[in-house]
Order: structure tokens, then sequence, then C-alpha cells
């Protein structure tokens, strides 16, 4: 008995599917093959970058504060004090693709000198390695991607309007939450999962795999709380 014309045609259409899957993961595997070279990361030029662009931002603050109010010094320095600590903080995206072990000095004084007094810890941008799984980039397991073109002009306003309002919500979760979360497992496991991830898609559930590094993200968290503490 022969197969349908339906049927035939479904296989050959998964057939065709998975060999294409196929040959896309065989060129994602050779393109790394061939750059992994340049994927390794040189101590000297990360330090250099990060303490001269660490040095410019806090001097540009420290004139800011000093400056007349409103005279043209406070103002220029108010903007090389944005792009400079703005830049020594993106040092975290470098942080979490370094690999387990690697870089470890760094990664200690970026969170005493930029991640804890800007509170924006290390450990809360992790979750950006979904973002490059393949499995998970582009679905509702990708934090970073929210679908904005889908929705209503009231999603999109709604999205832009929250933004006003992170930086009262980053210091309610250091202040409050993180002190809360050490008084019972579920609520520590709860904080983690929902509101410990640089995300712009704020239903994301963050996956604590089994051997994370608790007590470091713990110990985070608490020199952020005390940071707030002192402000």
């Amino acid at each position: 008995m022969s197969a349908s014309p339906e049927a035939t045609s479904g296989s050959l259409s998964r057939n065709n599917h998975q060999e294409v899957t196929a040959n896309e993961h065989d060129v994602i595997r050779e393109g790394r093959r061939l750059v992994a070279d340049l994927l390794r990361p040189r101590p000297w030029i990360y330090w250099t970058d990060f303490l001269i662009t660490l040095t410019i931002g806090y001097s540009a603050a420290f004139i800011y504060l000093e400056a007349p109010n409103f005279s043209v010094l406070q103002v220029v320095a108010l903007l090389v004090t944005g792009f400079a600590l703005y830049r020594a903080s993106i040092f975290m995206h470098e942080i979490v693709h370094f690999r387990r072990g690697e870089m470890r000095a760094f990664t200690v004084v970026w969170n005493i000198l930029a991640g804890i007094p800007m509170l924006v810890p290390s450990f809360l941008y992790e979750s950006h390695i979904a973002h490059h799984n393949t499995r998970h980039y582009g679905t509702q397991n990708d934090g970073e991607y929210l679908p904005l073109g889908l929705g209503s002009y009231r999603h999109l306003l709604g999205f832009l309007g929250q933004i006003v309002l992170l930086p009262a919500f980053v210091v309610f979760r250091f202040g409050v939450l993180v002190p809360i979360s050490f008084l019972h497992p579920r609520l520590r496991q709860w904080v983690l999962e929902r509101a410990s991830s640089f995300v712009i898609n704020f239903r994301h559930r963050r996956e604590i795999p089994e051997n994370a590094p608790r007590f470091w993200w713990a110990v985070l968290d608490i020199l952020c709380f005390l940071r707030v503490a002192a402000m």
C-alpha cells in the first residue's frame, strides 16, 4: 500500500528541515573553531580598558557634583559621567561570557569597583547566556526577546513607561527584597527566579541551575543591600 502524497510531502519536509538544522549547527561549530584563538580574553586589555574608563567616569562624577549648578562644566561632566560609567558597567557582558574560573580576579574587582557601587552586580546578567542558546533564542525562554512589533501601542507605551520606574525598583530590590529573601528558602528562590535578571521580558522566569554559585550571589546581594542602606 503506497503512502499518500501528503504523507510523502510531510516526510520530505521534515527530513529537509532536519538536514538544514544539522547543516546550520555544522556551520556554527566550524565558525567557532575558526575564531577560537580570537575568543581568548587578553587580561591586560580588560584591566587597562576598565580601569581607565572607570577613572574617567568617577572623576567626571566628582566634577559634576562640585561644579556650579547648571553650568557648562556641569553639563559636560554629566555627559562624560553617563557615557563612561555606562561603558564600565557593560563589562558585565564580557564577564558572563568568561569560562568558569576564567579571570576571577577581574570579575571580583569589577564587582567591587563598579557592580556594587552602581547596583549592577554581574550575576544579574548571567541569564544572558540563554539568549545565545539556539533552543531559547527568540522564544519565551529568552528574557531579552520581546515581540513589541506584534503588540498594541498600549503595550509599547507601557514598556517605554516602565523605564523611568526601574531605578526605584532596583533600590527596592536590594533594599527590601534582598533582606526578606533570606528569611525563607522559597522567598530566596522566588527573588532569584523572578527579580534577578537584566531582561526586557518581565514574564521571564530565570532557571537556576543546581550548581549555581548561590553563596557568591548572596555575597553580592548583601553588599548591594549595604550600598543601598548607606545611601
